[in-house]
C-alpha cells in the first residue's frame, strides 16, 4: 500500500495528534482517492496580512480600472508535497505565511461524500474552498481533513491554503530547536470518495494474551446498530459478517494462527473491510511483543534494539523528505549503521 512506511526494521512508531480540524480517517490510501498534489499557485505574504486582505475570495479584476492587490498566477507555483523554503532561495529562511491555491474538477455521485484530506502542513494551516472557510489546523505533522460533500462543483473548485510556519514558543518545534522547520505542504492531498456511511476506524491484531487469536474492531463514522460490516482475509481464510452495536461499532475476535511478522520475514496480509459499498483495503502483519523485566521480546523471542531518531529530512538536498523513495533513503542509511530499529520523529504514521 502506497506511503505504508512499515519495513523490516520498523518496530516501533510513537504519534502524537493535536489538531482542531478533524483528525484523518483511518488508511486514506485504502480507500477511494484522487491526488491533488502537484504544481499549486502561491502568494508570499510576509506581513501575514493575507487575511485581511481576503486572499481567500481569490476576486478576480472586473473592468479596465479594477485593481486588486493579491493575485494568484500560474506563473509563480510551489510543488506539493514539498517545503517552501528548499523550492526557492528567496524563502530558504522565511517564517511567515504562503498561500497555496489549486483548481480542480470533481463529478460527485449520489448517495457520495467527498473529503479533503492532508497529509500534514507546517505549522499552521488556515483552509478554504470556492471563498469558504473550512476550518483550521495546528501541527506540522499529524494528518486532517475537511468534509467538502456540498460544496464542491463539478469544475472550477478552488482550494486554498493559508500556510504559516513561524516558530512560537509553544509550538512544534519551538523558538529554540533541533531541526529545521520547514514550511509548506508537505505531505499528500487528497480527494477522498466514501459512500455515506463509511469506515472510519479498525484495529486488527494479535490478541495480547493468546497469539493464535486475532481481535480488533470496526468503527463506523455514524451510531448505527446493525449494520452488517464485512471483514475478508485471504490468506487466513477468513470472511466474516460483523454487526454493529448503537453506537456503530463492531468487535472482533476470531481463532486463526497467523504466520508472525518478523524483521527476517516481514509477512504481510491482504485485509479488505466494507459496509454498504464502502470498502477499505490493507496489508497487515501480525507479531507480538511483550516486555518481562529488562528484555523486549518479539513473537517471544528476546530482541535487542540498536537505533535512531529520524528526522523527515533530506540532508544532502537539504528539503523535507515527503516519498516512498525518501524514506527508503532513510532507512537504508539506518541499516548500513547496523540499526534494526529507529524512532520516528516525524515520518508519515499511515
Amino acid at each position: 500500500m502506497k506511503r505504508k512506511l512499515i519495513g523490516s526494521i520498523l518496530l516501533l512508531l510513537l504519534p502524537v495528534t493535536y489538531s482542531y480540524a478533524q483528525t484523518g480517517m483511518a488508511n486514506v490510501y485504502g480507500r477511494s482517492a484522487v491526488s491533488l498534489n502537484g504544481q499549486w499557485e502561491i502568494i508570499v505574504d510576509p506581513y501575514d496580512s493575507g487575511i485581511s486582505k481576503g486572499i481567500y475570495k481569490d476576486v478576480q479584476p472586473i473592468g479596465k480600472t479594477a485593481f486588486v492587490e493579491y493575485s494568484f498566477d500560474q506563473s509563480n507555483t510551489l510543488r506539493v508535497p514539498g517545503d517552501f523554503n528548499s523550492q526557492r532561495p528567496e524563502l530558504t529562511y522565511f517564517e511567515s505565511s504562503v498561500w497555496y491555491k489549486k483548481t480542480f474538477n470533481c463529478n460527485k455521485s449520489n448517495g457520495e461524500r467527498l473529503f479533503i484530506y492532508f497529509g500534514a502542513v507546517n505549522y499552521i494551516a488556515d483552509v478554504y474552498l470556492n471563498g469558504k472557510k473550512l476550518g483550521h489546523h495546528e501541527g506540522g505533522f499529524t494528518p486532517f481533513q475537511f468534509e467538502v460533500t456540498g460544496l464542491v462543483k463539478p469544475a472550477d473548485n478552488d482550494l486554498i491554503v493559508r500556510v504559516n510556519d513561524r516558530r512560537t514558543r509553544n509550538g512544534i518545534p519551538g523558538s529554540l530547536f533541533d531541526w529545521f522547520n520547514y514550511g509548506g505542504i508537505t505531505r499528500d492531498v487528497l480527494l477522498v470518495r466514501t459512500r455515506t456511511l463509511f469506515i472510519d476506524d479498525y484495529k486488527l491484531q494479535l490478541d495480547a494474551h493468546d497469539v493464535d487469536l486475532i481481535s480488533g474492531y470496526v468503527q463506523l463514522d455514524s451510531a448505527l446498530s446493525g449494520k452488517r460490516v464485512n471483514i475478508a482475509i485471504p490468506g487466513l481464510k477468513i470472511k466474516e459478517k460483523l454487526a454493529t452495536d448503537s453506537h456503530g461499532h463492531a468487535v472482533l475476535r476470531l481463532k486463526r494462527s497467523p504466520q508472525l511478522w518478523s524483521p527476517e520475514n516481514p509477512k504481510l496480509y491482504t485485509v479488505s473491510l466494507s459496509v454498504d459499498g464502502d470498502t477499505v483495503n490493507d496489508r497487515i502483519g501480525f507479531r507480538s511483543i511483550k516486555v518481562e523485566g529488562t528484555k523486549l521480546l518479539l513473537n517471544g523471542k528476546p530482541v535487542f534494539l540498536r537505533g535512531v531518531n529520524i528526522h523527515e529530512e533530506i540532508p544532502q538536498q537539504r528539503r523535507r523528505a515527503y516519498s516512498d523513495s525518501d524514506a527508503m533513503q532513510l532507512i537504508d542509511k539506518a541499516k548500513e549503521l547496523g540499526c534494526n530499529f529507529v524512532r520516528l520523529g516525524a515520518l508519515p504514521p499511515q
